[in-house]
């Protein structure tokens, strides 16, 4: 018979570890800008090519 494997509880990180509450907005508000930056400029040209322009999703994506 095999034995059960050990439980292992988890650790709880030391307080040093952990990011303060200004750290997380900045992180947020970053990734906001990351959005606009790198997402919202292929999601418009996939409605502009498919909606007004008529071209197949498909051929848009490859």
């Amino acid at each position: 018979m095999n034995s059960p494997a050990p439980y292992f509880l988890p650790s709880t990180p030391a307080a040093s570890d952990r990011l303060p509450l200004k750290q997380k907005i900045g992180f947020g508000l970053g990734s906001f800008l990351d959005m606009w930056g790198h997402w919202l400029y292929a999601s418009l040209a996939f409605q502009v090519f498919n909606i007004f322009l008529g071209v197949a999703p498909g051929l848009i994506s490859t």
